[in-house]
């Protein structure tokens, strides 16, 4: 079998954050060519595990692989999740890399997954977890004046 590669021009973003709870998925576009640069077209099992190191370091998602069948020009297109949902845990820490393999041949080197634009935004809700907002308090108000003296009730009995 001719040695496959990946060519990646993947972007890698969240998919549709609706009213519910987060995917927990990640849309993941690829390239796949043979050794000499033509477009594979033909269906192949691909695994992605995600790590902790550019090289050898911990495994903190993965594997998880999926059947792809690229375009004519060899380009593919997976949610990576579908099968092990990805959690919000699993990039919680430093920075983060992606490993594919094709068949049993693993593509070197593993790339790293970088934030979207607008997830900066998102370190923003994290103090927002659990429910409970923080921040600095504003200043108390004035305490507005008293009320009228209501009615004289009855008299009670002997």
């Amino acid at each position: 079998m001719k040695k496959v590669f990946l060519i990646i021009f993947w972007g890698i973003a969240l998919i549709g954050l609706g009213w519910g709870s987060i995917p927990g998925t990640i849309n993941y576009e690829g390239r796949l060519t043979d050794a000499a640069g033509s477009p594979v077209t033909t269906a192949k099992t691909v695994s992605f595990s995600l790590y902790d190191a550019s090289t050898a370091g911990n495994l903190i998602w993965g594997p998880e692989s999926q059947s792809v069948t690229p375009d004519s020009q060899g380009v593919f297109n997976v949610l990576l999740g579908a099968t092990t949902p990805l959690t919000a845990q699993i990039f919680s820490g430093a920075a983060r890399y992606i490993e594919v393999s094709i068949g049993d041949e693993e593509l070197s080197p593993r790339a790293q997954i970088v934030s979207a634009a607008y997830a900066f935004q998102a370190a923003v809700a994290q103090s927002l977890e659990g429910g409970v907002i923080t921040g600095p308090t504003g200043p108390t108000g004035a305490i507005g004046s008293t009320g009228p003296t209501g009615a004289i009730g009855p008299t009670g009995a002997d």
